[in-house]
């Protein structure tokens, strides 16, 4: 009887995992149906990360904390170690199982959010940013890495611009959602369902958002192909000549320096302003939670995505031409198109030119995003992709996530001495930050050029 049912056990495991492999060999086939999981991901990892924006009154009254503190909570409790952690967890997207990573960083960082909901001071809100932010460094580094491996070549700066749309749908559906919903829950006092009932509403806010991850890590754990599947399963690392990291960062270190920088204060810019921006219309305009949702949720969802598909496609059109250094001439140029826009969206009287003037910070902030990551990709050595990227989003994620919101509330607080004043503060710091983007791109352009030129100059050199 025994033998039997282990026997039966056996088969039902074996079907299961036929079952799963025949799954995994449809989104191998179909890669864009992979992008698009792994894209929900990322959603989902944005609305679990930005859902506090909309909660910023209740927060600060409930743990008594200051806008300086809650942007703290906000930006560098979860980007310090999303930041720290994302290098070795890229080290282990080099070599390892790519699905299995995604998958566990995805459970933690949803369990992570319920957590928040669970906290009742400062200190216990801020270790669970820190946890949201361990579980969300898990996702981007081996998502692009197995993105480019899925995907084909020419088609690898859509695919990119697709999943990096997931950033602005993720925040869009949180202000559209998460507006209707806070204004809910605040008006009838919070839900009454079991043990939810004895929890403020914010806290049963964060516990709602965080719930629906979990269910979607089971579904890329079966579902999610890994077409490396030699290093998957002996979970060796690349052959012993590949190039290292260190040696590669010191070959190219003046470039690569340029490029973070550049992206760093498009990234201080961006971060900022979708940190304070719903809080802005609230304080200065006396806009609803729902009203300032909604329409801030229309132009994330309309703005970002185009911007990220039209800075993929532009740099997918002028590689034919310019393989090298496409990416470069799109984010440098998106920057530019950048530079009007901060010194006047928070200035005007009006709200609704207010929010007009905001609509194109979201759509060229997305324009050069997604020539990044296709500049990245695509000038660094296969097994160092995943580690570049991690470092990359160690830099830019340090800066804008950790520092964009701290450094308007910095300004707020303590020069302007006035929290009403978070209008003129998000000016001050937009403006800055975009002219120094332009500079460090323009820089990083003209630098790719130079190697470019040596590069086809000692070609000519050694074949004469």
């Amino acid at each position: 009887m025994t033998t039997q049912l282990t026997s039966r056990w056996r088969i039902s495991g074996l079907l299961k995992g036929q079952a799963q492999n025949r799954m995994s060999d449809v989104l191998r086939r179909a890669p864009f149906l992979a992008v698009g999981l792994l894209t929900a991901a990322y959603i989902l990892s944005y609305l679990d990360r930005t859902i506090i924006l909309l909660l910023v009154g209740p927060i600060r009254e409930d743990l008594g904390i200051s806008d300086t503190q809650f942007s703290l909570l906000h930006g560098f409790a979860f980007a310090i170690f999303y930041t720290l952690a994302g290098i070795p967890i890229g080290y282990l997207a080099d070599r390892g199982d790519r699905r299995l990573i995604i998958t566990a960083g995805l459970a933690a960082w949803s369990a992570m959010t319920v957590a928040c909901g669970l906290a009742r001071n400062f200190w216990q809100f801020f270790a669970a940013r820190v946890g949201v932010g361990v579980g969300e460094a898990a996702l981007s580094p081996a998502a692009y890495s197995l993105i480019t491996d899925l995907v084909p070549r020419r088609q690898v700066g859509r695919a990119l611009g697709a999943y990096g749309a997931g950033v602005y749908i993720g925040i869009g559906a949180t202000f559209i959602f998460g507006g209707w919903l806070v204004d809910k829950l605040v008006a009838s006092g919070g839900l009454t369902w079991w043990w939810l009932a004895s929890l403020l509403p914010w806290q049963q806010i964060m516990i709602l958002v965080g719930l629906p991850g979990l269910i979607l890590a089971v579904a890329i754990f079966l579902l999610l192909p890994e077409p490396r599947k030699g290093i998957a399963t002996t979970g060796q690392g690349p052959a012993l000549d590949a190039p290292r990291l260190t040696q590669y960062l010191r070959d190219n270190w003046q470039f690569i320096a340029s490029l973070f920088a550049g992206f760093a204060f498009v990234s201080l810019l961006f971060n900022g302003y979708v940190a304070w921006m719903a809080e802005y219309f609230l304080r200065t305009h006396d806009w609803s939670k729902a009203y300032t949702g909604f329409w801030l949720g229309i132009i994330m969802l309309v703005c970002g995505p185009l911007g990220m598909a039209a800075g993929g496609w532009a740099t997918d059109w002028l590689a034919r031409e310019r393989p090298t250094t496409a990416s470069l001439h799109v984010a440098m140029w998106g920057a530019v198109a950048l530079l009007p826009w901060p010194p006047m969206a928070t200035l005007v009287d009006s709200a609704e030119l207010s929010a007009m003037l905001i609509a194109p910070i979201v759509f060229f902030s997305c324009f050069c995003f997604g020539p990044a990551i296709v500049a990245l990709q695509m000038t660094t050595p296969v097994r160092l992709r995943a580690q570049l990227s991690a470092l990359y989003l160690f830099v830019v994620n340090i800066s804008g996530i950790g520092f964009g919101g701290t450094a308007i509330a910095l300004v707020s607080d303590k020069i302007l001495l006035d929290e009403a004043r978070i209008g003129e503060a998000m000016a001050i710091v937009g403006s800055v930050s975009i002219v120094l983007a332009v500079i460090f791109l323009a820089t990083a352009r003209r630098l790719k050029l130079e190697q470019r030129g040596n590069a086809v100059a000692a070609e000519r050199l050694s074949s004469t």
